[in-house]
């Protein structure tokens, strides 16, 4: 802020330069239009802060000037026709003739153009007239350059579609969004806090404020349309206005719309931490600890992780920034000494059996689900609330673990299939399992295992590509399984074509279980190709990621079958692939009424004619503000 100090008593004109970072829209002195009135100074006069208003969406003007055989002393000068906006100004003309400005505001302006060479200078212009002017008594008039003459010896070519452009805008009635941020829970005003308003149909194009000690924000001169509110304060997570799982309430800006006097209540962020320890009240550290969550974002109630992080020294964990919702905590780890048994993995003989290893030694921690049990169906949920501060600790029981001995691996002592075993937490194969092994021809064997539910995947490679089968277990005890029987999961070759003028550059084709027991995806390469290993056979929904104003149309393969949006994969034999996706996805807009006014804050739900096997095609939004006048 400039301060200008020790003025006399007087009247001042003021003049203000934009030095090429826009326009000048306005200048006012306690409402005063000091564009076209002067500053009247007095003494004792309480000082008032003079108040200007750049702007950078300023008009392009461009054209030529053709003077006989060439231009090289051609002068173009630009006025404003009511005195106001961008004082009277020369343009700077090239040898060709053409000259160009930017950041013209609107207004109407007289182009004039002259021969410097021919006639006397005028007095208004300080410009040469031609010698068939020098008598207009236009020329003389006393008003500052208030020429309005084009000189009929000279021909000027301008265009001026931007500034046409920008009067047209500049004709659009601009409407503003303001309110407090408050806390949720206490309804105080929250300081300081960072505001942003994103319009729905270019989320490039962001606003960001920050609020005012009063907790105030105000965002000044938008378009009519719809627009995202969103906000953050220390201790307070980002979120969006009236947000709920992921979806929240627009704000509609608009003639008859109020969108002035909105309370924000951004609601604290909570968090879940605690202490893991053994049987000998010692810290457990490394252990993995998950969070999920309860969701219904698919249209189906689901269990999905959200966070993970690991016990410290103290075997302390904790997760921050939680929003309201439905959590479970699931601790796994192993015993200390496991870490560092040595166990001899020489070959074995038929009549030398492997080293034996002290059952005291031989445990294993279950994966446990908070308060404390290895079954699923019996997890404690924890209900977090804004600002809540819970706390969920874990007691460790060591249990004997169990072998499981693989038979007919099928390949050479020494070299064994590689098996990954996942510990399902949930019914998603969650936790990856770092088993004990050892082995002899044709044969493995694997220990360290606690009681569960597992999924178990063995990879080799025969003479042509790596192969994988798999199968889930439930392991209850000591177990042989027949490596040579798990079912083989059979490779997929895809093939996307998209049918539109832009192809995206970052697309991802998803294959997502049904019955929630994980899921994976592929990014096809430049020609639309893809090669996918899915872990299991079973029920697939196909979706496509990352590819926008695309959507799915159809699907048909071989060696699968596919209804809607799923993909029934037996696994017993190789799948081809081929999606065609669509450019140009329609868009449905509406009102909820509730009686003769607009409801704000409703789910919508868009729904397929045939629901089983399109999920990807369900969409939800929930209604903006419609306040009216």
């Amino acid at each position: 802020m400039e301060a200008f100090r020790g003025l006399e008593a007087g009247t001042y004109d003021v003049e203000v330069e934009s030095n090429g970072a826009g326009y000048v829209s306005s200048v006012t002195w306690g409402g005063k239009d000091l564009l076209r009135e002067s500053l009247v100074l007095s003494e004792g006069l309480d000082p008032q802060p003079i108040q200007v208003i750049m702007r950078d969406d300023g008009a392009s003007l461009s054209g030529s000037v053709q003077i006989g055989n060439g231009a090289q002393f051609a002068q173009v000068l630009m006025i404003d026709e009511d005195g106001g906006g961008i004082p009277p100004r020369p343009l700077y003309v090239s040898s060709s003739g053409s000259f160009q400005i930017q950041g013209v505001a609107p207004g109407r302006y007289d182009i004039l153009a002259f021969d410097r060479l021919a006639g006397v200078p005028c007095r208004a212009c300080n410009v040469k007239p031609g010698p068939a002017d020098e008598s207009d008594p236009r020329f003389d008039s006393h008003k500052r350059m208030n020429c309005k003459v084009l000189l009929t010896s000279l021909l000027i070519v301008a265009t001026l579609p931007a500034l046409s452009q920008q009067r047209a805008q500049s004709s659009v009635r601009k409407f503003n969004v303001s309110g407090r941020v408050v806390n949720a829970l206490t309804g105080e005003v929250l300081r300081d806090a960072a505001v942003r308003l994103v319009p729905t149909t270019d989320r490039g194009r962001a606003i960001n404020a920050d609020a005012g000690s009063d907790g105030s924000f105000e965002f000044r001169g938008l378009e009519p349309g719809k627009y995202s509110l969103v906000a953050q304060a220390r201790n307070f997570p980002q979120q969006a206005f009236e947000e709920h799982e992921n979806f929240n309430t627009g704000i509609v800006v608009g003639p008859d719309k109020i969108s002035t006097g909105i309370v924000f209540r951004l609601r604290p962020e909570a968090s879940i931490s605690g202490r893991i320890l053994d049987e000998h009240n010692e810290p457990v550290r490394d252990s993995q600890v998950m969070l999920f969550q309860r969701s219904t974002d698919t249209g189906k109630r689901l269990v999905e992780r959200r966070s993970q992080t690991m016990s410290d020294e103290q075997g302390e964990y904790s997760f921050h920034h939680l929003r309201p919702g439905m959590y479970y905590v699931v601790v796994a780890a192993q015993p200390w000494y496991r870490r560092y048994l040595q166990v001899n993995m020489r070959r074995r003989g038929p009549s030398a059996p492997a080293a034996e290893l002290d059952p005291a030694l031989d445990t294993s921690y279950a994966i446990t689900y908070y308060p404390g049990t290895s079954d699923a169906e019996n997890a404690g949920a924890l209900i977090v609330h804004p600002g809540d501060r819970l706390s969920a600790d874990f007691d460790l029981t060591p249990v004997p673990s169990l072998h499981v001995t693989l038979l007919n691996t099928g390949n050479e002592v020494g070299r064994p299939v590689q098996p990954n075993l996942r510990a399902r937490v949930f019914g998603d194969s969650s936790v990856f399992v770092q088993p004990t092994m050892s082995w002899q021809q044709n044969e493995m064997e694997m220990s360290g295992i606690a009681p569960g539910d597992y999924s178990l995947n063995l990879r080799q490679r025969d003479s042509r590509e790596n192969r994988t089968s798999g199968q889930d277990i439930s392991l209850r005890g000591d177990t042989e399984l027949d490596a040579s029987a798990a079912a083989t999961v059979e490779q997929l070759h895809g093939h996307i074509k998209y049918d539109g003028a832009n192809t995206p550059s970052n697309a991802f084709v998803q294959f997502r279980d049904v019955n929630a027991r994980g899921g994976m995806g592929a990014r096809p390469d430049e020609h639309g190709e893809f090669k996918l290993q899915l872990p299991h056979a079973g029920r697939y929904v196909v979706s496509l990621a990352n590819a926008p104003g695309y959507s799915i149309r159809t699907i048909s393969t071989t060696g699968a079958r596919v209804s809607g949006r799923s993909l029934d994969l037996t696994g017993t034999e190789p799948v081809e692939l081929t999606i065609e996706a669509s450019e140009g996805v329609a868009q449905i807009e509406g009102t909820v009424m509730n009686g003769d006014k607009p409801a704000s804050g409703t789910m919508v739900v868009l729904a397929p004619q045939e629901i089983a096997d399109n999920a990807p095609l369900f969409r939800r939004d929930q209604t903006a503000t419609a306040r009216s006048r």
